[in-house]
């Protein structure tokens, strides 16, 4: 669990990253950018969507090999769907994104990854695969809906001369995402084991092994669900500036 010790830390480095980003020539992320509106409503859209895409890397796998028996082998290939639907959803979704704005975009992309989500809830031990494979190609779609079109919003919310700082910023939001998102999860799947034997009673061996895990991932399933929808609310507070930008050159021609 996150201790105070490294909540105090972590305040202290960015006062401390604050004020020498204030004072530097050439500093890593100009903080005029962080001034904009667009940018301001873009770090929460940019920041939940990891741990997510991360849980559901590192977790699902681990459901199917420790939960349904399934060889690790076999739970790669069934996690590799996603990366065929991201591909083709990101090339459909960024010719949507100038016809259809980024607000209504992402409000696709994390309407889908809450029904891939959905669809987690109900798994057990006598589960398909078949199942969670589609569950991951849907999951695939709407990541791959998200994430290219959350770089194209930063890029295009700064000047020219800032979208190389406002992609690091991109990045780095990312990156804390992820780390958050792991290391959460660790924890949330450790409290509810812990909690279960609590409850049961029973030794951590043999068959109850399954069950204890098949009932803490799925507080981690929920988990999903939940960082899903918060995400679909944030959605909303998107702009639609391509397809402005958009309607307004046609206006002029």
């Amino acid at each position: 669990m996150v201790t105070w010790y490294t909540v105090i830390v972590f305040v202290l480095a960015m006062i401390i990253f604050y004020f020498i980003e204030q004072k530097a020539h050439e500093p890593v992320i100009p903080l005029e950018i962080l001034t904009r509106n667009t940018v301001i409503l873009f770090i929460p859209s940019a920041f939940w969507p990891q741990p997510f895409l991360m849980g559901a890397d590192v977790y699902l796998p681990l459901f199917m090999q420790s939960v349904l028996g399934i060889k690790a082998i076999f739970s790669g290939l069934t996690m590799a769907p996603m990366s065929l639907s991201w591909l083709i959803a990101a090339f459909f979704m960024g010719k949507a994104l100038i016809r259809y704005g980024e607000r209504w975009v992402m409000f696709f992309s994390f309407g889908v990854l809450i029904g891939s989500c959905l669809m987690l809830l109900p798994l057990d031990t006598e589960s398909n695969i078949l199942r969670i494979g589609i569950a991951v190609f849907i999951m695939g779609i709407g990541f791959g809906g998200c994430f290219p079109s959350l770089t194209i919003i930063i890029q295009t919310a700064v000047g020219y001369e800032q979208r190389g700082a406002a992609t690091a910023l991109n990045s780095l939001v990312r990156t804390i995402g992820q780390t958050v998102g792991v290391s959460s999860f660790g924890s949330l799947l450790n409290v509810t084991m812990a909690r279960y034997f609590a409850q049961d009673g029973s030794p951590s061996t043999g068959l109850v092994d399954v069950n204890a895990l098949n009932f803490s991932l799925h507080a981690v399933f929920i988990a999903f669900v939940i960082i899903a929808m918060v995400c679909f609310l944030l959605s909303f507070s998107l702009s639609n500036q391509l397809k402005e930008e958009k309607e307004a050159r046609g206006e002029r021609q």
